[in-house]
């Protein structure tokens, strides 16, 4: 299975943590040069980032890290289509990954090879719902409830042209799971128990660390407002396209 992980070229720990576990576990790899949301400039910004659509959906302006971060994982869906990919392991570098990795990937390849719908399958903890789809040797394969990491999943090609058309440009955090599964976007899966986690202890993160010059967002009745506006809308816009892409 093709594996890409995305790093900050100034990030050369966390670069080098990554090397040294894909090695170790003799797995071939291709580095993704992250965008650095802070170096963006305003034209770069117009031209990729919606800002009207992402204060509706999040009721605030993201902010540099979320937007380098979304561009980065677009940049990977973007080169599965040009290389025609089937299906890749997506991972950010700040991941501790298990001994048990490559006889997972085999399992979990041979258990989605001929899916052609959008899909995706998060090694990441997230919360499933109902019961296993499908049961590998060590883990089950879920439905999809609740998440929020972009740190490792499996995508395939069908759902890296559809997120490429949905998320760009930029409206909506890169872990916008329940959304993409809600709309009929892509299906989105558990593998569980969650093989891998994020290293934050080692770490920390990099949302946090370069959230800076967000705009300020509105006064909370406002945003409160805004927010109730848009959950009834996406009760009804929802439901919508899931009938739309079912047709």
């Amino acid at each position: 299975m093709k594996i890409y992980f995305i790093n900050l070229p100034g990030d050369t720990e966390r670069r080098d943590n990554m090397k040294a576990q894909l090695a170790g576990l003799k797995l071939d790899f291709e580095l993704v040069k992250a965008v650095d949301g802070r170096q963006l400039s305003e034209e770069q910004k117009r031209r990729e980032y919606n800002d009207r659509k992402a204060r509706w959906r999040l009721s605030r302006s993201m902010n540099p890290a979320e937007i380098g971060i979304m561009l980065s994982h677009l940049s990977i869906y973007r080169k599965m289509q040009a290389e025609s990919i089937d299906h890749a392991l997506i991972l950010e570098d700040d991941v501790t990954l298990p001994d048990i990795l490559p006889g997972l990937l085999d399992e979990l390849e041979e258990a989605i090879n001929g899916c052609t719908k959008p899909a995706a399958w998060l090694l990441s903890p997230a919360e499933t719902a109902g019961a296993p789809i499908v049961t590998l040797k060590n883990h089950r394969i879920s439905l999809f409830s609740r998440g929020y990491f972009t740190s490792s999943y499996v995508v395939n090609l069908a759902a890296a042209e559809e997120l490429s058309k949905e998320l760009y440009p930029v409206n909506d955090v890169a872990d916008c799971w329940e959304r993409i599964a809600r709309y009929g976007i892509a299906s989105v899966y558990c593998v569980q128990p969650a093989p891998i986690t994020q290293n934050q202890a080692q770490f920390g993160s990099s949302t946090t660390a370069m959230a800076v010059g967000t705009r300020p967002g509105p006064t909370n009745v406002f945003r409160l407002m805004r927010r109730a506006g848009f959950l009834a809308w996406d009760f009804v816009y929802s439901r919508y396209r899931r009938w739309n892409s079912s047709r």
